[in-house]
């Protein structure tokens, strides 16, 4: 075992848990230390508790958070590039590589039984034929007698040394279904050693043989761990503690069978906030994926979770800095947080007690990096993030296709005329069952009159950016979420004539509309998102529109404020999407409502004559945020030639924002002190004025940030 080479072997039996989430993580960053191979195998021998998605969810998990393996179980994956890959797996769905193969513990069957048939010619193993009433039996009596129970020495006297030593094939195909266990007692002691614990006695004499190969043909974790963990040539088994009280047992069964095995090491459990018991399922917040859809960044749960258990001794906890959010895309920054941590990773500097969890210091390591995500991958994450928070309760498929001319910049929509209020335009697609892609390629050919028929290599989706989540409908079925699609060929917009077409309900009009007027008022498509699928894709893109902007320039009041990304529009829905106050909210404390109004037009028709000098400054705003937007992609490559312009405008962003809202602070301040007003009586009614709530950013801030005309003042 020349090469370092640690693992760790997840169920499929449940969403990726917040424990085993640390100890992959560590099992990454020992293998990063060691300039070694992490990888990940399925342990699905038990086969009653098996949940047939749960490893691809897993995997999905693991990738939002850049920890797929370097071999093993894996997904096809953006960021994780594999040299030779085979699948998908026909039941969960997920890939594997690496040459120690397969990865999936149910796939190995035939290898369990080979070395079940070794230990049974070694003697090391036998066929128990107990009943569950004997078993129950023996544990009564073991409680009077406070001793181990001598499986071997009472399953030979019940069925003789023929049927106990009998081929692996004879036992599974025994209708009295046997079990095989590995013959452990005896009169002995051994000297185990873990990494983290250190060394300790175990009498042999108090450990009873226990069950390696099941009735069912699959093995125990004892024996697959035995066999993989061998053949796969790990060097480090790295575990919870939970599976200390078995170091005796498995490093007995290595040395008998192999002559060497694998070093040790268990790590102690997470506690719950209270701090008294182990953290658990019954505590919640325990669902690795729920983290990521509130709106935690990967790099504040992989920062925190690395020091639960892990203290580097220092004053550091911070291990990005806010030039690594400028310079290097969410990938690389993982990549490099990692790095940066594990150069001080050592066993020396675990702790052998338990670490308590702590949702309040995660939350202060998320507003700490999202402080440093540039305004640009800020408002990225926001917009896909609260496309995911946006669900629905409607058991179908709901895809969507949007047919767009790019050189055009126009996108094909239906409306209704009946209904010139509503302003909506609506994609092509949606309620059809079976294969998403071919079901928009037979209704954009029904609904184009057949004009149209769509190439389907042609069709594109926006990765992870979904309308809602899949859940489980109440028979259990599984129903995917819906998902924009969209179609790349270069598509003229003479191509298709506009038609007036029959519907079950009302008449729809089909027309080309203008894309950024579609992306203005849509809720499931924003142009951050657009922007970035067009760069990706080598495709144009519009410029950003005043509306698009002003979208920008209101996620700043929320990325100063919020904890996690699902909090977004908490400061900026106010403005995006203004509703007229009720008049009552406008009464400032014990004063009428005639009074409140009566200030808050006086304090109005001084904005007014406030408005055209500050708009010089506002416009000059808009300009700078305007050319930041259409500068750069999202995610800046490791090297850019326009980097210092695009941190330079950022820098110029804050500074006039910034400046703006004390220009209106100062001058608003300085006319109620001249006029001896009440503030509080002034500055309320303006507030809700302008926000249409009671709670919002100061009137300061929203008159910096929102395209007011000066007669909607």
């Amino acid at each position: 075992m020349a090469n370092f080479r640690i693992r760790q072997a997840p169920s499929p039996t449940g969403y990726l848990h917040l424990g085993t989430t640390r100890q992959i993580l560590f099992t990454k960053l020992f293998a990063l230390k060691e300039q070694g191979t992490y990888y990940l195998r399925l342990e699905d021998t038990d086969r009653t508790r098996l949940q047939k998605d749960s490893a691809r969810k897993l995997l999905e998990s693991l990738s939002q958070l850049y920890l797929l393996p370097d071999e093993g179980i894996t997904l096809v994956n953006s960021y994780k590039k594999y040299d030779e890959i085979s699948g998908p797996d026909d039941f969960y769905g997920v890939y594997q590589t690496g040459q120690y193969g397969p990865y999936i513990q149910s796939q190995r069957l035939p290898l369990y039984h080979e070395h079940s048939q070794r230990l049974i010619d070694k003697r090391l193993a036998y066929w128990s034929y107990l009943t569950e009433e004997e078993k129950n039996e023996l544990q009564e009596i073991k409680k009077i007698n406070k001793k181990p129970i001598n499986y071997f020495k009472i399953s030979l006297e019940k069925s003789g040394e023929d049927l106990l030593f009998q081929s692996v094939q004879s036992g599974l195909n025994d209708p009295l279904k046997p079990v095989l266990r590995y013959r452990i007692q005896r009169d002995d002691k051994i000297r185990c050693l873990d990494e983290l614990m250190g060394q300790s006695e175990f009498d042999l004499n108090l450990e009873e043989d226990f069950i390696i190969l099941k009735s069912d043909g699959f093995p125990t974790y004892h024996l697959a761990h035995l066999v993989d963990d061998y053949l796969m040539e790990t060097t480090l088994v790295f575990r919870a503690q939970e599976w200390y009280p078995s170091i005796a047992k498995h490093q007995t069964m290595f040395l008998d069978y192999w002559g060497c095995g694998p070093k040790y090491l268990h790590i102690p459990f997470i506690l719950a906030e209270t701090g008294t018991k182990k953290l658990s399922k019954r505590d919640g917040n325990v669902n690795m994926q729920d983290y990521l859809d509130k709106g935690y960044l990967p790099e504040a749960i992989l920062n925190y979770l690395a020091f639960l258990g892990w203290n580097p001794g220092t004053e550091q906890e911070l291990y990005l800095e806010p030039q690594d959010f400028q310079t290097l895309n969410q990938e690389r920054r993982i990549e490099k947080l990692l790095h940066n941590i594990s150069k001080e990773f050592d066993v020396s500097k675990l702790s052998k007690a338990p670490a308590r969890f702590s949702l309040e210091k995660l939350n202060w390591f998320n507003r700490e990096y999202i402080k440093m995500l540039t305004l640009k991958e800020f408002v990225f994450l926001s917009d896909k993030n609260r496309l995911i928070q946006d669900k629905t309760n409607k058991a179908r498929i709901g895809d969507y296709v949007y047919l767009v001319d790019f050189d055009e910049q126009k996108v094909y929509m239906t409306y209704d005329e009946r209904m010139p209020g509503d302003g909506l335009y609506y994609p092509l697609g949606g309620g059809r069952e079976g294969d998403p892609i071919d079901s928009l390629i037979r209704e954009v050919k029904e609904e184009s009159l057949d004009q149209l028929v769509l190439e389907k290599d042609k069709i594109m989706s926006l990765e992870n950016i979904f309308i809602n989540k899949p859940f489980v409908y109440h028979d259990g079925e599984s129903w995917t979420g819906k998902q924009m699609f969209f179609y790349v060929y270069p598509l003229a917009i003479t191509d298709i004539k506009p038609q007036k077409l029959p519907d079950s309900m009302n008449e729809w009009f089909y027309d080309w509309v203008d894309l950024a007027s579609v992306i203005e008022q849509n809720r499931f498509i924003k142009f951050s998102l657009w922007q970035n699928f067009c760069v990706s894709n080598h495709l144009p893109c519009f410029e950003p529109t005043e509306k698009i902007i002003e979208h920008y320039l209101a996620y700043i009041l929320d990325k100063n404020r919020i904890t996690v990304l699902s909090e977004i529009g908490s400061e900026s829905d106010c403005i995006l999407y203004y509703k007229p106050p009720n008049l009552e909210d406008l009464r400032w404390k014990k004063i009428t409502i005639e009074e409140s109004q009566a200030n808050l037009e006086e304090i109005l028709k001084f904005i007014t004559t406030q408005k055209p000098e500050l708009k010089i400054l506002q416009d000059r705003l808009y300009q700078t945020t305007k050319e930041y937007i259409a500068l750069t992609p999202v995610f800046t490559p490791n090297f850019n030639p326009k980097i210092n312009r695009i941190i330079e405008l950022e820098r110029q962003i804050k500074e006039q924002i910034t400046n703006l809202i004390n220009e209106w602070e100062n001058r608003i301040k300085n006319w109620l002190k001249e006029g001896n007003r009440d503030t509080g009586s002034y500055l309320w009614p303006l507030r809700v004025n302008l926000s249409g709530k009671t709670k919002s950013p100061s009137p300061f801030e929203l008159l910096a940030i929102k395209r007011i005309k000066v007669d909607e003042c």
